[in-house]
């Protein structure tokens, strides 16, 4: 069941916005949420845990623009008691569970970016944030519509300058790109397992990711071990 939640914004500036949330009802808004231009946002929460003692966590998300509709997103955590609660798992299966969210809001977030760009309406005309769940959104958007004007382009909640290129003609220019990016098969890229598809978790994560792509090549030779055994025995 989702928990209502309440938001505080306590700062806005040219340089970005912060303030405190938690949920209803809470004697206190133990998170405290900063965004800073151009693309930092930082979460920090401080709990109270059975013993009495108080325990803080963070979290740095950075978003890298690389495109229209696109991002490359580095995120980092810490606190003062993760370690024992995350030992036990390997760093590959925590990072499936984040993928797993990811690729859920990267479902939502595409769609929104398409109707956006088809419509060119500011975001209030389409659509009802609420203040239980997204007044960090609008606060996004206000902050668009105040420094927007030295961005190529952007979709503010008032106000929208979008880019003079299309999308598909920035990822791909007619000349030596456009041709290497029209030659990869639809399935599979040069007898390799996965198409060269940026959507895809594999070309999205797992190669960028020393841990995740080290406990891939172990499963394969075990994989194969297994079959070898299997066939000969």
């Amino acid at each position: 069941m989702w928990n209502q939640q309440v938001f505080e914004v306590t700062e806005r500036t040219s340089r970005g916005f912060a303030g405190k949330w938690g949920e209803i009802g809470s004697p206190t808004l133990p998170n405290t949420t900063r965004f800073e231009a151009p693309c930092c946002l930082r979460n920090d929460k401080e709990i109270v845990d059975k013993d009495g003692k108080t325990q803080y966590y963070s979290a740095l998300f950075l978003c890298r623009p690389a495109g229209q509709g696109k991002s490359m997103l580095v995120l980092r955590f810490g606190g003062t008691d993760l370690g024992k609660q995350l030992r036990w798992f390997p760093s590959w299966l925590i990072h499936m569970n984040n993928n797993t969210v990811f690729e859920q809001d990267m479902g939502f977030l595409s769609s929104q970016n398409e109707t956006l760009v088809r419509k060119n309406v500011a975001t209030k005309d389409l659509y009802l944030n609420l203040k239980s769940s997204d007044t960090w959104v609008t606060e996004y958007r206000k902050w668009l519509d105040l420094t927007g004007h030295g961005m190529p382009y952007y979709f503010g909640h008032r106000s929208v300058s979008q880019s003079p290129n299309l999308a598909i003609a920035e990822a791909a220019p007619a000349g030596l790109v456009a041709a290497t990016a029209s030659s990869y098969p639809a399935k599979g890229s040069f007898g390799a397992m996965f198409a060269r598809d940026p959507t895809n978790r594999y070309f999205r994560h797992v190669v960028h990711c020393k841990s995740c792509l080290g406990s891939l090549n172990r499963f394969k030779k075990f994989q194969k071990v297994k079959i070898w055994f299997y066939l000969n025995y």
